[in-house]
This record gives C-alpha cells, structure tokens and sequence, in this order.
C-alpha cells in the first residue's frame, strides 16, 4: 500500500492472489512476478480536465474506475 513497504503485497500474491500495484516511475511498461504485477501508471481520482490541452496530459494517468474495468471488475 506504500511505495516503501510491500510486505501486504507479497503475502496477498504469495497467498495466490492476483495482486497489481502502480508506479509511474518504473521505467517498463510492466513487470511481473508470479501473482504480482507491477505497472506504470498514475492513478488519479478524476477526469482529465477539459481546459488542459490533450498533449499536455500524463499518457500514463486513469482513473480507477477505467483500470478496474479495464481488468474485469465490472459493477
């Protein structure tokens, strides 16, 4: 739960369970070990702001909702 300590982490993956963590600051797209999956991204808590122009967005920033749609986890 903080870039510091991955204790909780691995013991979820190490338990079997599928576990993805997020940095923006890793330079690979993705790692993965065993259950445990790393990923360059933000996550932010928002929608993009409409007056910011496209290209001046973070590419690697989504909202939570996006990512776990994106991963299966549908309401």
């Amino acid at each position: 739960l903080g870039a510091e300590d991955e204790a909780l982490e691995r013991l979820l993956a190490g338990s079997g369970c599928e576990v993805h963590c997020f940095d923006p600051s890793i330079r690979r797209a993705h790692l993965q070990d065993a259950h445990m999956w790393i990923h360059r991204l933000s996550v932010d808590w928002r929608d993009p702001n409409p007056a910011v122009p496209v290209q001046r967005l973070h590419s690697g920033t989504k909202k939570l909702a996006a990512i776990l749609n994106h991963f299966g986890h549908r309401q």
